[in-house]
């Protein structure tokens, strides 16, 4: 077996290096019980080290990334929770410790997804959570992986109830915006390249109040833009294609260094 057997309320999966061995882990969110670590022997088979690698919790945990928050090259974990979310800065070795506290704004709603860009072009990750009822929250990173709330100014008032986050350059302007699946309209936040977001929404989507349990961002077409995906529950799912007028050209220069 490459797995070890996990019972528990389990309710995102993602994959990454934590350990620097070139081999991708496994981190397990858990609901009501211990998230887990579990790590790749280099060969596919799995082992859970989760006591060794990560402080005990038993937070109502929905979905996590791993991203590095602090430019130290190491993945740390981001965890959307109902309560506080966590933030767990890895030390380089895969061996984590809960610097939620110094590092993120305090917390105490129902936050069912996250997600990580560069809001502001100043070539750290900023973080998105998924809020459900209370919409969404947007956490500006001074840097340092240090994050403050900037839900208040760089925000649309919204009151959506929001699912999942995603973000893609829709726009075709250089700057990342946001999409929201929600259970009701979907949204679409563009950025004025400055880290501010308006709702372009009823411009950029068709009107459609089915919820939405996924999204999907991607070039279906190559044309070098961001379509969109929709996974629906009880409609139809979608794929919505983005026509983009600029026209766009793809520049490949070989070789990668000049001598």
């Amino acid at each position: 077996s490459r797995m070890p057997v996990n019972v528990q309320k389990s309710t995102s999966v993602q994959f990454g290096d934590l350990n620097g061995n070139n081999a991708l882990d496994i981190f397990v969110t858990n609901h009501g019980s211990q998230n887990r670590v579990l790590i790749n022997n280099g060969s596919g088979i799995f082992t859970d080290e989760t006591l060794a690698r990560i402080a005990a919790d038993s937070d109502m945990s929905y979905a996590a990334k791993l991203v590095d928050v602090n430019g130290s090259d190491n993945l740390d974990i981001v965890v959307a929770n109902r309560g506080q979310n966590r933030l767990f800065i890895n030390n380089g070795l895969g061996f984590f410790t809960d610097d939620t506290l110094a590092r993120l704004p305090a917390s105490n709603g129902d936050s069912i997804d996250t997600g990580y860009f560069d809001l502001d072009n100043d070539n750290d990750p900023d973080i998105l959570f998924a809020d459900g009822v209370a919409g969404l929250s947007l956490l500006e990173n001074n840097g340092s992986g240090v994050f403050s709330d900037v839900s208040a100014t760089k925000l649309p008032v919204l009151n959506d109830f929001v699912i999942k986050v995603g973000s893609c350059d829709v726009d075709f302007d250089g700057s990342p915006d946001i999409l929201l699946a929600n259970a009701g309209q979907d949204r679409v936040l563009l950025n004025n390249s400055s880290g501010i977001f308006s709702d372009a929404t009823g411009s950029e989507l068709p009107v459609d109040i089915s919820r939405t349990f996924g999204i999907s961002l991607l070039d279906i077409e190559g044309d070098l833009d961001c379509d969109l995906a929709q996974a629906k529950p009880s409609s139809r799912n979608r794929l919505l294609v983005n026509n983009i007028s600029y026209p766009r050209l793809l520049v490949s220069v070989e070789p990668d260094y000049i001598e």
